[in-house]
């Protein structure tokens, strides 16, 4: 990952649906290959686009692993230039949000690059479990068992949670350094269904609260049919007051999650109902990866040696629009085979081996 000489990348970032997730891949993809980019249009597709305070901790904490010079890092900016100068050896990270930005959305700008780096254990602040983003819960329980085979390994402790909106939540991760060329992964069937674990923990907040959100998921989950389910239910250390439900669904080949988040006013019912619905209504599909999952392994099939084939319930905008990134930089091209009840999602990767590729 050293310094290379070369025209800058264009990304337009009203690119597909014009979300954070256009800024975050041209990052990852820019420090792993040491490419120029510049990204324009940023969150075009959001009523209050521009760089959030997010965003601007995911910039400059990429620039810090390459010491890039960047410009036009800061709130409301709408257009980025980054220039990658080679890879800091650090054995430890540390990004801070100073709200309750996420810490998922950041680990996962910045979790290739040091996996494909080196040894070492990454610290983040800021939002734990926050909305539009991936939970603690689901990058320990899905996402890292998903990649793991790949080649991919990485432990995740949750020292502190953090709600929306003082933040406040700590996440320690160690990365193992990964044997290049990463391998394919291939999920097109869930296989038998091992188990459902039901979560629920809430910081601040009276331990009824966790006990009626559970009650209610279990009730919904017998009316589908689901009666065997693990119950972990507990208050929490936390930056502030607030409370998460998290379903995991283990099956032989692959795992689910999906995420419902507490907020003033909702009922906690209301949470526990929204949490069962999107379960069952992947459990009523033919798709084996969750969508969210889909969407977060695509650069990782990319990068792999050989043809990944995932099937998912539907290929999300988001999606579509994260592969139309990763091929603006890499000689690759996603193909979507789309059905009613599943889609397919294939690629031939590049079979990336480091900086000489």
């Amino acid at each position: 990952m050293g310094t290379r000489t070369e025209e800058i990348i264009e990304i337009d970032g009203s690119t597909g649906e014009g979300g954070g997730q256009v800024l975050r891949t041209s990052l990852t993809l820019s420090v792993l290959l040491s490419k120029p980019v510049r990204i324009y249009n940023i969150r075009a597709g959001r009523k209050d686009g521009g760089l959030k305070e997010q965003h601007l901790r995911a910039i400059r904490a990429s620039g810090e692993l390459v010491a890039a010079s960047i410009k036009g890092a800061e709130l409301g900016s709408k257009e980025v230039v980054f220039f990658p100068r080679g890879m800091v050896d650090k054995s430890e990270y540390r990004v801070e949000l100073r709200t309750a930005g996420s810490t998922g959305l950041v680990f996962q700008t910045l979790f290739l690059p040091l996996s494909l780096h080196r040894d070492c254990s990454l610290l983040i602040k800021g939002g734990t479990h926050v909305r539009w983003s991936p939970v603690a819960d689901y990058i320990r329980d899905v996402f890292l068992p998903a990649v793991k085979p790949m080649g991919l390994e990485a432990t995740l402790e949750v020292l502190k949670y953090g709600f929306y909106p003082e933040g406040g939540g700590i996440l320690r991760f160690h990365i193992k350094k990964a044997a290049l060329p990463l391998k394919p992964i291939n999920v097109i069937e869930r296989g038998a269904l091992k188990g459902i674990y039901l979560r629920a923990k809430a910081g601040g907040l009276p331990e009824d609260v966790l006990t009626r959100g559970i009650r209610r998921a279990k009730e919904r989950l017998e009316g589908e049919g689901f009666t065997d389910v693990g119950i972990d239910c507990s208050p929490v250390s936390s930056g502030g007051r607030g409370m998460y439900m998290f379903l995991l669904a283990e099956y032989e080949n692959i795992r689910a999650g999906f995420t419902a988040i507490g907020q003033r006013g909702k009922r906690v019912e209301t949470v526990a109902d929204e949490l069962i619905e999107e379960f069952t209504e992947y459990a009523r599909s033919d798709g084996a990866v969750d969508i969210h999952l889909s969407d977060q392994l695509l650069l990782c099939m990319a990068l792999a040696e050989g043809v990944s084939r995932i099937s998912t319930p539907l290929v999300t905008a988001h999606a579509r629009t994260n592969a139309t990134v990763i091929e603006r930089f890499l000689p690759v091209r996603f193909g979507f085979s789309e059905s009613t009840r599943s889609s397919v999602i294939e690629v031939e990767g590049m079979g990336y081996k480091g900086e000489s590729t």
